[in-house]
């Protein structure tokens, strides 16, 4: 479905003349709103996975990640081929109280937005050399479209039930602002909430094919649950 199908099929279910283009662009704003609302309720598999590099400054403790970063995933040393662990701002303090070890940078903390809204991490220790490269990994923003994307197909970037789902926030924001159907309104928007809900109990059934056996009662192995080979069945 293009992104003007979905828009065109809103303004249908809100009773407005699909081919107006003023409504169109309205349509078009609450899409990018239930766009960023939706990506923002869970760590979407459907969601592109992109990754960055930054080289470090010496004596810099924080860095500014890429503008489309939504939800960093991993960092790792790309000089000297290791993960780097992700910790609390609190755990960056605590293991340098004194704010003011240096070294290789091993750990870093998720310190917020920086003054531009882009993720900022802060390293414990502090990098003491200029020019290590670093390489971290993330879940990256789905852009704002406009009326240029209108024909660009929404396959590549969102499955069939996630557009689903974003038409009924549109709708229901139309019936509000143009016709006032508070009853109806709500009802889209509840359906918006269940589909949500729905998509997300999907995502965490996706555990693969392999199948666990829970610990009996009163067992002396570990409590966590064993996997179950799948033997294949001779006919």
């Amino acid at each position: 479905m293009t992104l003007l199908a979905s828009l065109k099929e809103s303004l249908e279910d809100a009773g407005l003349n699909p081919s107006t283009s003023a409504y169109q662009t309205y349509a078009l704003n609450f899409w990018n709103r239930a766009k960023d609302d939706l990506s923002s309720r869970n760590r979407w598999t459907w969601l592109r996975t992109k990754s960055s590099t930054f080289d470090t400054v010496a004596s810099q403790r924080n860095y500014s990640l890429a503008s489309d970063v939504l939800y960093p995933i991993a960092f790792y040393h790309k000089d000297d081929d290791f993960r780097v662990r992700v910790v609390t701002p609190e755990h960056t303090y605590e293991i340098d109280p004194g704010d003011d070890t240096t070294g290789r940078g091993d750990a870093v903390a998720i310190a917020g937005l920086d003054s531009s809204g882009n993720w900022e991490i802060e390293f414990s220790n502090i990098p003491d050399t200029a020019g290590d490269t670093y390489f971290y990994s993330y879940q990256a923003r789905i852009a704002n479209k406009t009326s240029s994307n209108y024909n660009t197909s929404l396959d590549s970037e969102f499955p069939l039930h996630i557009q689903q789902t974003l038409g009924h926030y549109v709708t229901s924001r139309l019936m509000v602002l143009f016709g006032g159907h508070d009853v109806d309104s709500e009802k889209e928007m509840e359906m918006y909430e269940k589909r949500i809900a729905m998509a997300m109990k999907n995502q965490a059934n996706l555990k693969g094919n392999q199948r666990t056996r829970m610990i009996r009662r009163n067992s002396k192995m570990s409590p966590a649950p064993t996997p179950v080979v799948n033997w294949p069945i001779s006919s």
